[in-house]
């Protein structure tokens, strides 16, 4: 199994210096190896990593119909590309707070957010989630958080199945910034995401 983990790993950084040798590829053609290093180098995370993320967003994609497009780029955007404060001393990147229903370690930290009634960003202590065991359990509290009977607001999104827009504009409630959903349809174009939904619907 290791030998095999190996040669993959391999194999791949030998089509990361042919990517870096030639220019931008035509995104139309772009596989989904060519992607996982691009946000490899995006992230300075290793290909293993990035590899087992996108994953383990696919088993999300089988189990809820919720487009691996979208569950990178959140994370993306939410993270700055996994190396924000609270990614790095959390493991938190979806920017989930505490809530109500969350009974596990806390970590508060100031955190800008958009004030609807005076159209201005202010900053305000913000108590988040704490995840020990990394990237896998936040995003699957992730999808813990969005799917909650408890979350009613959401619900429109549910039905969304493999349709990005869809989520996007369902899952407004949950950004502090009403620019969220253009940033993450860049995200989704600049790191061509797309190419983990293709044949699925999305």
């Amino acid at each position: 199994m290791k030998i095999k983990i190996i040669i993959s790993v391999l194999a791949l950084v030998g089509q990361l210096t042919t990517y870096k040798a030639n220019a931008q590829p035509n995104a139309a053609k772009m596989t989904e190896d060519e992607v996982v290093l691009i946000l490899a180098e995006r992230c300075d995370k290793g290909v293993v990593y990035i590899d087992k993320f996108v994953k383990m967003a696919k088993r999300m994609r089988a189990k809820y119909n919720f487009p691996v497009s979208l569950t990178l780029a959140i994370a993306l955007l939410e993270s700055n590309g996994t190396n924000s404060e609270l990614a790095q001393k959390t493991g938190n990147l979806y920017g989930i707070c505490c809530s109500f229903d969350w009974e596990g370690p806390t970590y508060s930290m100031p955190h800008d957010q958009y004030d609807d009634e005076t159209g201005k960003w202010i900053t305000a202590w913000t108590c988040f989630r704490v995840y020990p065991n990394g990237p896998e359990e936040s995003m699957a509290d992730f999808f813990s958080f969005i799917l909650s009977e408890g979350r009613p607001w959401y619900s429109d999104a549910w039905q969304c199945n493999m349709r990005v827009d869809c989520w996007i504009q369902g899952l407004s409630e949950f950004a502090t910034d009403p620019a969220w959903g253009d940033k993450l349809k860049e995200v989704i174009e600049r790191y061509h995401l797309a190419v983990f939904d293709k044949n699925h619907g999305s």
